[in-house]
């Protein structure tokens, strides 16, 4: 209560700044929650990403055991 008090004893220069100061403050809130939002997703994508990476490897290093293999035993 009192905040708005002394608020509507400012005068209307020092109540615009303020008005302005408070609306660039949001809109610096929102810009940081939009971006907070956007390192998520792209900490997730990244997980599951190196989540899959183990069964990737094995994969790969299977293939290569077979195609090493297969040069081995032609004659």
């Amino acid at each position: 209560m009192s905040a708005d008090y002394n608020l509507s004893l400012a005068s209307p220069q020092t109540q615009n700044i303020m008005y302005d100061l408070v609306s660039d403050l949001n809109e610096r809130g929102e810009d940081m929650e939009k971006r907070i939002a956007l390192l998520e997703t792209k900490l997730e994508t990244l997980l599951s990403n190196l989540q899959a990476l183990p069964g990737l490897i094995s994969q790969v290093i299977s293939q290569q055991h077979r195609d090493f293999l297969e040069v081995q035993l032609q004659p």
